[in-house]
């Protein structure tokens, strides 16, 4: 009992709180309607699971969706991120009962780690100017298979709009 709350509680404090910035001008409580924004890309699987869980939550905070002149235009995307992460090489150190010793191990060698963070804007149709966005701070990577993808996006999405509309 003690290992599987122990394991909850870091994951927990593994999954990272979604970034959110938002225009302190705005008047939130005036935004009733949204629609998406036409997309330049072909349509996707990843998109239309990413559409659900925004609209869910769209609904969720009030919103009613509308095809055209809404208060908001909802724009999402996919950042691609990378980062370089080394291995291979490492040092050691310890003390033994009869003296010291230094370990040192090589070749150094990198590898590049793909993945992507999802980011959802609100821009004002009548200023045109995103006045709310929220960016994934948890990782997908192309090796999530369909209903980890799906969690994936429904999770993070909750997240960035469990902060929505902004304390001003």
């Amino acid at each position: 009992m003690w290992k599987t709350l122990l394991m909850s509680l870091l994951l927990v404090g593994c999954s990272a709180a979604p970034t959110i910035d938002y225009s302190a001008t705005t008047n939130f409580a005036d935004l009733n309607t949204y629609q998406f924004a036409d997309s330049d890309s072909p349509a996707s699987l990843d998109g239309e699971r990413i559409e659900a869980a925004i609209a869910t939550q769209m609904t969720l905070k009030g919103f009613t969706r509308v095809e055209e002149q809404g208060d908001v235009i909802v724009h999402y995307a996919i950042r691609e991120e990378r980062e370089l992460q080394s291995y291979g090489t490492t040092i050691g150190f310890g003390y033994y009962s009869r003296g010291f010793g230094v370990g040192f191990s090589a070749p150094e060698r990198l590898r590049e780690i793909r993945y992507g963070n999802l980011v959802v804007d609100m821009v004002d149709v009548g200023s045109d100017k995103v006045i709310w966005q929220a960016v994934s701070n948890s990782r997908l990577t192309e090796s999530m298979g369909p209903d980890k993808r799906n969690t994936f996006f429904n999770e993070q999405v909750a997240k960035m709009f469990a902060q929505y509309p902004p304390v001003q």
